[in-house]
């Protein structure tokens, strides 16, 4: 899986991505539930963190300090390439649960779908 930004930035500027698509948000169980065993913990509790950042950012951004974030879920302060923080965020859009614009800005589902045929049979 290929970074999702050339390099991460120290600050990420989040925005909701299709506010109001989606069934199930930040907190519900069925993110934890089925999502987890498909993105992965740690890309579940990023995803949640952002979502919630994007959320209290209503229709604007909110700046982020990156390595704050990832510490703030345990996956350490590391910036580089090969780091679980970055590796995480490049999941994110991989599984279409965020996208980078740009150097900084990355937009952040706000809820998640079911799950298709496909990844359930995964």
């Amino acid at each position: 899986m290929t970074l999702a930004f050339a390099q991460v930035p120290d600050q990420l500027t989040v925005v909701a991505l299709d506010p109001g698509s989606g069934r199930f948000g930040p907190s519900s169980y069925y993110v934890f539930d089925c999502w987890t065993p498909i993105v992965g913990p740690s890309t579940v509790l990023l995803w949640r963190r952002l979502a919630l950042v994007a959320l209290e950012a209503g229709n604007g951004y909110a700046v982020v300090e990156t390595a704050d974030i990832f510490a703030s879920i345990g996956l350490g302060a590391g910036m580089a390439k090969n780091a679980i923080g970055p590796r995480t965020i490049a999941r994110m859009v991989g599984f279409g649960l965020a996208q980078c614009h740009g150097s900084r800005l990355l937009g952040v589902r706000t809820a998640l779908d079911l799950l298709s045929a496909t990844q359930v049979a995964r």
